[in-house]
């Protein structure tokens, strides 16, 4: 079992996260974004995406200001994973 490997999870998932690992933050990213249109597109009304836009651009202000704590991967990531492991 590798450090990253979630055993609450299917093999197949945890062969694809680490795959996903390997890549650049940019391809990452990229791929994101692919399996979200795949699976719904155009899901998100114009609405909802411009309340979307609106709250990353408030988000983006706040922390450039110093009023809003940031996080790293790390650490979200350490934290869901808890959370999946507490499900299982």
């Amino acid at each position: 079992m590798t450090e990253t490997n979630n055993p609450s999870l299917p093999e197949s998932l945890n062969a694809v996260y680490e795959a996903a690992l390997r890549l650049s933050a940019d391809e990452r990213e990229l791929l994101v974004t692919m399996l979200a249109q795949h699976d719904a597109p155009g899901w998100v009304s114009p609405e909802i995406e411009q309340a979307w836009i609106d709250e990353c651009e408030r988000r983006e202000q706040l922390v450039r200001e110093g009023k809003m704590e940031t996080y790293s991967w790390e650490e979200v990531r350490e934290r869901l994973l808890k959370r999946l492991a507490a499900l299982g």
